[in-house]
């Protein structure tokens, strides 16, 4: 990108982002109150608040540093994830640990796309930038495309930030998971957590169950949402007692302690956590109204079917969108 000589006030042949950001409202019709915030879009192919030549090329390096980032870190997940293979030879085909390795794998992939994509965009963004030779001062239609290139500059940085936490949070999810296939103790303390998890989750239940009893009060929803979550745990818990017996088969195959009595204990506890949870829809049933079910066993109705899909080993993020969006219809 080319400038002219700069003018009266202007260094470096540039121009100030206030007085770009400024042709940009008055073209494009935006309000004055906006101004701001273009010129703080403006400043990220800046230096010094000014707008040169220089600003925007140097802006372009720093951005495909930027964007090499997380190039290089999921790289990094897939050599973990390689790893993790390798951990996992003889127990790969445990229903649990297939799971987890196809969705490590599909997230991987995910990402790797969305970073070539977005690689894709810097050198559209930066052939943009080449291409564009704009005056000193910048006219109206001239101070516009700098602010879309400045706009996407930002989007890029945003997106390329984002994408690097998220390859960094698959590494360490994928080490965690390695951990969970050559150490019985993580594999035990895991269950145990998920099992207390489950069980604080129905403790909570009880109590919302027991409030809405003593109440007395016409509250359907409340009702509603209590339905919804005992359905929840209860796929929880059955997730959880599946998810017992791969361990079983992976410590048989890895001649893991025999004398930790993890499967037995998580099976006991789930079993009793199963009979609170169907006392709990027992009372649910009795404290039902007719007016409630109208209104409510239609969309209750809905999200069994739904959650009838699903089976251990449970796509939990799925689950999830599903009771944000049974939970936004019965609002």
């Amino acid at each position: 990108m080319e400038r002219a000589e700069g003018v009266d006030g202007d260094r470096d042949g540039g121009q100030s982002v206030e007085a770009i950001a400024e042709e940009v409202v008055a073209a494009d019709g935006i309000d004055a109150d906006e101004t701001e915030a273009v010129a703080a879009t403006l400043r990220g192919i800046a230096s010094e608040g000014v707008v040169t030549g220089a600003s925007v090329t140097a802006a372009m390096a720093q951005l495909s540093k930027v964007v090499s980032t997380p190039a290089t870190r999921i790289e990094f997940s897939g050599l973990e994830l390689e790893s993790a293979r390798t951990d996992a030879s003889g127990v790969a085909d445990v229903p649990s640990v297939a799971a987890r390795l196809d969705g490590y794998t599909a997230d991987v992939e995910r990402v790797k796309s969305a970073v070539e994509t977005l690689d894709d965009d810097l050198r559209a963004l930066v052939d943009r930038t080449e291409a564009v030779d704009v005056a000193v001062p910048p006219t109206a239609d001239e101070a516009v495309i700098l602010y879309e290139i400045a706009a996407e500059y930002g989007r890029i940085h945003t997106e390329a930030t984002r994408l690097q936490n998220e390859a960094d949070q698959l590494t360490e999810e994928i080490e965690s998971f390695g951990r969970w296939l050559t150490r019985p103790s993580v594999r035990h303390d895991e269950l145990r957590a998920d099992t207390e998890e489950l069980a604080a989750a129905v403790a909570a239940l009880e109590d919302d169950v027991s409030n809405l009893a003593g109440t007395g009060a016409d509250d359907a929803e409340q009702w509603s949402d209590c339905a919804i979550r005992r359905r929840v745990l209860a796929l929880q818990s059955a997730d959880i007692r599946a998810a017992a017996t791969d361990i079983a088969t992976v410590d048989d195959r890895r001649d893991a302690d025999p004398d930790d009595p993890v499967d037995r204990e998580v099976r006991e506890r789930t079993d009793e956590l199963d009979e609170r949870l169907a006392a709990a829809a027992d009372r649910l049933d009795t404290l039902s109204r007719p007016e409630w079910r109208d209104r409510f066993d239609q969309n209750v109705a809905v999200f069994d079917e739904e959650l009838s899909t699903f089976e251990p080993p449970v796509e939990w993020s799925a689950v999830l969108t599903a009771l944000k969006e049974i939970r936004d219809t019965v609002k």
